[in-house]
């Protein structure tokens, strides 16, 4: 028996013999280790850590649970950790003590029945518990003492023209004449998709503008902004009042400016007025932002108003709406679902159902019934995609662009997306955009096809990818054959899609995927659900004989070979049949 050898003490520096990780600059397949220099030698050794197995984003997303009244059970299902590790978030956060203290707010305790109520099926745990809290919010609102009076604003819009506006002959609903009707000087309106809300704010707006209160909108996208100067525009029209400035980002109405300014919380300062927060549930840097833009409300007594649909759970806007640790007693709250908006008149042609149809459960949840975001299987979380937004794409800052159709299979839905790269000066840069994207319903295929070709008549697009699965092979056909060398057909099977998919999420997570911030756009994107079947994984929408998901599927194509650093061409590929 030959005898053990003892082991040989290593002298390598930390790094020594130690291949960078794939996507590193410079990094190849083939990993040479070079002697270490005397410098290296005699240098401190630093740890390497583990990463942390949960973000933090993960963990501010179990506390909000956790302080809606989610047992740590329901809340380690959710982010898929052991009951154990949510506990010991719990103990170590103090996440009790908080709980407590929520509990024994009117505010709390209901913002818990309101979720509660709204799940289909209880357990018995869930409906004694719900029985629990109506019982204690019955007790806590006959201890409470009586609130301070809210601060208000007097003559904060035209009192002539508000009394013409609130007249029935008008047309606003009744959700739309409370809002008019508050006077509260600090008011956060949560509220659904699609009731009309931007409608009013415009109006507002120029109300404000009329009673000589500059107005300062703050929106998540440029493209918002612009819905809100459109509804300006709409209401002086029909109220007969004369615009007498009217620019892109700037409006002058009786001597009143009204002026829409960035989300860059460094740029965004300095303005003086009434201050209308946009979608701000939707905006990055929130804290930065309001502190910048909130001070210009010093100088006339302005007001300050935040209005979005809901979105992460924790950030700036989910404690003012939920007044978390009930310290935001000093806001007027308003909460809109679609029902809400049904009820009180507002018409929504081919019904509730129809509509609900284009949406996953998640989805529908945050943006017609006023539920927080919540990430269930999707591959692409909200925290992520948020992450990848920008205000504003610049189109002329980015090249080498690719197409990406996915053929609708109900009602003609097809989805358009063109993803371009960046340039800077003459370097392409490792990093990618959604430049462009359409959805169309109900189009016809030569009217498709005709959209498309206009499209890479007016863009120089280098290729295009189109789903020829199904209905959408006729389309593909008749593309490819007008111009075999530029547009391929790509057959979605279960193995293709997996890849697209999974070469999206890697362009996500390296951050190299730039989106807009819209939210339709983002409800697409995150529509894509890791489904597990067997042994096996696939990626597809929840409902996706629904036609949901398709511009995920647009993105996809469009990006496709893209993961690979240097992504204008290699990385992931797919086969195509022709």
């Amino acid at each position: 028996m030959k005898k053990p050898v003892p082991p040989k003490t290593s002298t390598k520096s930390p790094t020594e013999g130690h291949c960078p990780p794939l996507g590193d600059s410079g990094s190849k397949k083939t990993c040479l280790t070079a002697p270490a220099s005397p410098q290296s030698i005699s240098a401190p050794k630093r740890s390497v850590g583990r990463p942390p197995k949960y973000t933090e984003a993960q963990k501010e997303d179990a506390l909000a649970r956790y302080l809606a009244g989610d047992s740590t059970s329901e809340i380690a299902a959710q982010i898929g950790c052991s009951d154990r590790t949510v506990r010991s978030w719990a103990s170590k956060g103090d996440w009790g003590s908080d709980l407590r203290k929520r509990r024994e707010t009117s505010d709390g305790i209901e913002a818990q029945i309101h979720r509660l109520s709204r799940i289909k099926n209880p357990t018995n745990a869930q409906a004694q518990r719900l029985a629990m809290l109506t019982k204690s919010l019955d007790r806590v609102k006959k201890l409470a003492p009586k609130p301070k009076p809210r601060p208000t604003v007097s003559n904060a819009v035209s009192s002539e023209a508000l009394a013409r506006v609130l007249d029935p002959e008008y047309g606003l609903y009744g959700y739309q004449t409370e809002f008019l009707e508050d006077e509260s000087r600090f008011r956060i309106i949560l509220k659904a998709r699609q009731i009309g809300f931007s409608y009013v704010v415009g109006l507002a707006v120029l109300l404000g503008a009329m009673a000589g209160r500059p107005q300062i909108v703050v929106s998540a996208s440029e493209r918002q902004a612009q819905i809100i100067l459109k509804y300006v525009r709409t209401h002086a029209e029909r109220l007969g009042i004369l615009i007498e400035e009217d620019k892109a980002s700037k409006m002058m109405v009786m001597g009143t400016e009204i002026v829409v300014v960035s989300t860059n919380f460094r740029t965004a300062q300095g303005w003086p007025g009434d201050v209308w927060f946009d979608e701000f549930a939707w905006v990055r840097s929130q804290r930065m932002l309001f502190a910048a833009i909130t001070p210009g409300i010093t100088a006339i007594g302005g007001r300050v108003t935040i209005f979005s649909t809901p979105f992460l759970p924790g950030s700036m806007f989910w404690e003012i709406a939920t007044n978390y640790k009930n310290k935001h007693n000093h806001w007027s709250r308003q909460t809109i679902t679609i029902q809400d908006a049904i009820s009180q008149g507002m018409p929504v042609p081919g019904g509730l159902d129809e509509l609900r149809m284009l949406f996953d459960s998640e989805s529908w949840a945050m943006f017609y019934e006023c539920q927080w975001a919540e990430n269930g299987s999707a591959l692409l979380s909200w925290e992520l995609l948020h992450s990848l937004t920008e205000e504003r794409i610049l189109p002329h800052k980015f090249g080498r662009l690719r197409g990406g159709v996915d053929v609708g299979r109900i009602n003609d839905r097809t989805a358009i997306a063109i993803i371009g790269q960046e340039i800077d000066g003459k370097k392409w840069k490792d990093r990618f955009a959604l430049t462009h994207h359409e959805l169309h319903k109900g189009m016809k295929f030569d009217a498709q096809k005709n959209t498309i070709q206009e499209l890479d008549g007016r863009m120089e697009i280098e290729s295009w990818k189109v789903d020829k699965t199904g209905l959408g092979m006729q389309l593909a056909e008749e593309l490819h054959t007008a111009n075999p060398e530029r547009f391929e057909g790509v057959w979605f099977s279960a193995q293709r899609k997996s890849k697209l998919a999974l070469n999206v999420l890697k362009l996500a997570e390296e951050r190299r995927l730039l989106l807009p911030n819209d939210p339709d756009v983002l409800a697409q994107m995150h529509s894509i659900q890791k489904i597990t079947s067997g042994t096996s994984i696939k990626y597809d929408a929840e409902r996706n004989d629904e036609g949901h998901g398709d511009l995920f599927w647009a993105v996809a194509l469009a990006a496709d070979g893209r993961a690979k650093p240097g992504g204008g061409g290699g990385g992931l590929t797919i086969d195509v049949l022709s």
